[in-house]
């Protein structure tokens, strides 16, 4: 269970495969965002950067990326975490043309940046739930 950006081509056009460039400029600014301790994988088109100490994860598999962290973080640390998937994910806009969106405020990127604290009354309410889960 995970807190998701998404990304899509703008409308009218058709998503392109990641190009190394792109993936190059995502993982320098990353380095910029997180550090020098993420992890990068570049293979056979599959692309990975890591972040181990938030957790989050930038994924692309097929022509969409997608940028995910689990439900861990609770008040003034999730939105730490928000506020660096945004970043993030305003860095994968750049290089690749693509539209970011947050699912789960169902809102683009850019407006869910904007209410950060939105995002996380959902990390504390997914929190209370999984606390529930697990203590019956």
């Amino acid at each position: 269970m995970s807190y998701d950006i998404l990304f899509d081509p703008p409308e009218g056009t058709e998503a392109r495969p990641m190009d190394k460039q792109a993936w190059e400029q995502i993982v320098t600014g990353a380095r910029a965002i997180f550090g020098d301790d993420i992890t990068t994988d570049a293979a056979d088109g599959r692309y990975e950067l890591d972040d181990e100490l938030t957790a989050i994860q930038l994924t692309c598999h097929d022509d969409l990326p997608s940028i995910s962290v689990p439900y861990w973080f609770t008040g003034a640390k999730a939105g730490q975490i928000l506020a660096k998937m945004y970043e993030l994910g305003r860095l994968v806009e750049t290089a690749t043309g693509l539209i970011g969106h947050d699912p789960q405020l169902a809102l683009s990127l850019a407006e869910a940046t904007s209410v950060i604290n939105r995002g996380v009354a959902i990390f504390d309410r997914t929190a209370e739930t999984l606390a529930r889960i697990q203590s019956s």
